[in-house]
């Protein structure tokens, strides 16, 4: 039993390692050029481009707040959940891009992201799957007391 638990936190703090780089690479490549970020969620046309950006100043800021709290390990389980809405979010906008036919950058990792919708939406599919499996883990980890 001792071992399946030490293999269930090993796979916590994988889960957490690699969300945590995923979300910090993510910020620190839309903050170098918050306009351009903009410009990428204006694209998308779910929301105009005043509020792209207020989005886009705020977004990144909050995805290095993720990123080091999963990767120090801080509030871990409340920072997979609020990625895993995060991602699930980006899905449903890049999905939703997707359907219109948009042949427009997803933005995830600043303007030098040129990749198709296809590929991006099933990578935050993913990622949000693995943020939800690391806060399940997570709790049964840690809270089996």
């Amino acid at each position: 039993m001792e071992r399946q638990e030490a293999s269930m936190k090993q796979f916590c703090w994988l889960f957490r390692c690699v969300l945590g780089c995923i979300f910090l690479t993510a910020g620190v490549m839309k903050i170098a050029d918050p306009a351009r970020f903009a410009e990428d969620i204006a694209h998308f046309r779910i929301i105009p481009l005043i509020p792209s950006l207020a989005l886009a100043l705020y977004l990144p800021w909050l995805e290095l707040v993720i990123g080091g709290a999963l990767l120090t390990g801080y509030a871990k389980q409340g920072a997979s959940l609020v990625s895993a809405f995060l991602m699930s979010t980006f899905a449903v906008a890049v999905f939703s891009a997707w359907l219109r036919g948009l042949n427009i950058s997803c933005g995830c990792f600043g303007s030098h992201e040129s990749s198709s919708l296809g590929p991006v939406l099933i990578r935050d599919f993913a990622l949000s799957a693995t943020a939800l499996t690391h806060a399940f883990l997570e709790r049964k980890c840690y809270n089996q007391n």
